[in-house]
């Protein structure tokens, strides 16, 4: 396995504190509240609990038939709309309290880079049975509450669960017999080898609060059952989930430090194009109707939108995977002074800000995409090309690039003047924007170009980041056979740092 770049300083593409408080209401009977207390009374007598077992069976009455299936297009459509709610709500403190952690200590131990890895991923972790404990320290070393996308690979959250439970009787109304509050954990990771994703939970230890009067917060109230289970929103998309639901009483859960997991599948039979895609919406449900109670509305957490694929050409280990699609795939160069990319940043700036001072030249006004914009999934971004697939269209793209870069054929009066050609003897390249493996690129009938000369050097550096970064981002080639809006997209970021 080829190490994947990763960086000490994450941070996630998409964090807010929207939506991260879950209010319920469950029933109960006077038979299960016995039982409640008994749980607790032998708890307190010394008697241990039994740690539940997950196994592959699940109750039928999970899954979600009824749900509408997406499609690709809108399933981007609704990634955007998450985007922009999330940025009315941002989450600013990812990682901070897991840097005070280890400020002056030991430092998260992370694969080393060269400077300047501003794409960083973490499709090189592999998938466990815990999530990887350099995140789970960046995710949940502090008490925020919070739902973050790291990036197309991870997520972590920390919701607010609240249930209000009743006692029901068939002859008197119901009677509100408490609260119980606490924080839950989840964890989710793509894997980078099948179409599955893997969501694993748990409760923050310590967290649970009980207000149901002072005799029934200690006799009562924690020996109340919790069930935990991952699922799939819909089945008709050929999602499918795995991993039995635990079910735990209130004080065990709070006690515990286990994580457990759920696996959300996709049917590779069931995906459209050359690379059998399928969109997925995946949730972490809980309640109490285990045969004993019954909860009126399941708690839906952290619901995720999955694309999973079967393109085996992203890299040859990685033959399958999925990916999250609250994240806006963006490509970063850096303009500082010693960026190793800075000159091909700098042309790219220019190409995607004043597109009317570059070459070649135009009478009308030129539009050139990729621009990476805060928060918008759907501006025209950049598709990528593969050998495999495109190659004429990637030397058409040369072509048209050649002829602009030596003012000849059809850019033989608006091509780069002589003054501004590379400088080949001193190692100059010409350079061109968008990129010869993007749909978007020089020859495309619908899209402006910029070239320009730049250090060879920093050029070929540039380009190798591309390469690295569409593997790594799982990006995939465009498919003729599928609509426009279905295909993958992503941008390119220049930064000043």
């Amino acid at each position: 396995m080829t190490e994947v770049a990763q960086t000490r300083d994450i941070q996630p593409q998409y964090a807010t504190t929207a939506n991260t408080t879950i209010r319920l209401k469950a029933n109960v009977t006077q038979e299960q509240i016995d039982k409640a207390r008994e749980r607790v009374k032998a708890g307190k007598a010394g008697s241990a609990p039994t740690a539940p077992k997950q196994t592959s069976e699940r109750p039928k009455e999970l899954d979600h038939k009824d749900a509408k299936a997406l499609t690709l297009g809108e399933a981007y459509k609704l990634a955007d709309q998450r985007n922009k709610e999330a940025r009315k709500h941002p989450y600013k403190d990812f990682g901070r309290d897991a840097d005070k952690a280890t400020s002056g200590s030991s430092e998260i131990t992370m694969s080393p880079v060269a400077s300047y890895d501003l794409n960083e991923s973490t499709v090189g972790y592999p998938v466990g049975t815990v999530p990887p404990a350099d995140l789970d320290v960046k995710c949940f070393s502090g008490i925020d509450v919070f739902d973050v996308v790291i990036d197309r690979f991870s997520s972590c959250s920390r919701v607010h669960l609240i249930v209000d439970y009743y006692k029901i009787s068939s002859n008197e109304p119901p009677e509100h017999l408490g609260t119980t509050k606490a924080k839950v954990q989840f964890f989710q990771q793509q894997y980078n080898t099948a179409r599955s994703m893997r969501i694993f939970g748990m409760m923050q230890k310590d967290s649970v609060v009980y207000d149901w009067g002072w005799w029934d917060n200690i006799w009562t109230a924690p020996g109340i059952d919790l069930t935990i289970v991952g699922n799939c929103i819909d089945t008709t998309s050929g999602c499918s989930a795995t991993g039995s639901p635990v079910t735990m009483s209130w004080e065990n859960w709070n006690s515990s430090n286990t994580w457990y997991n759920w696996n959300i599948n996709s049917d590779e039979t069931r995906g459209i194009g050359r690379d059998k895609q399928s969109p997925h919406r995946s949730h972490v449900e809980i309640y109490t109707d285990t045969g004993d109670y019954q909860t009126v509305n399941r708690g839906s957490f952290v619901e995720r939108l999955i694309r999973c694929d079967s393109a085996t050409y992203i890299y040859p280990d990685w033959p399958k995977g999925c990916v999250f699609l609250e994240t806006i795939p963006r490509l970063m160069y850096s303009r500082a002074a010693d960026s190793p990319q800075k000159e091909v940043a700098d042309h790219i700036y220019k190409a995607q800000n004043s597109p009317d001072s570059t070459y070649p030249t135009s009478s009308t006004a030129k539009k050139i995409p990729g621009k990476y914009i805060d928060g918008s999934y759907l501006a025209p971004g950049l598709h990528r090309l593969h050998a495999n697939f495109h190659q004429a269209k990637m030397d058409a793209n040369t072509a048209h690039k050649d002829a602009a870069c030596t003012s000849t054929g059809e850019y033989s009066l608006t091509g780069l003047p002589l003054s501004l050609r590379p400088d080949t003897a001193n190692g100059e390249e010409c350079d061109e924007y968008p990129f010869r493996v993007s749909l978007e690129g020089a020859a495309s009938p619908d899209w402006d170009f910029s070239v320009q000369a730049v250090n060879g050097t920093q050029n070929g550096s540039a380009g190798q980041m591309l390469m690295i970064y569409m593997r790594n981002h799982r990006i995939l080639a465009w498919d003729d056979l599928i609509p426009a809006d279905y295909n993958d997209r992503y941008y390119v970021q220049i930064v000043d740092f």
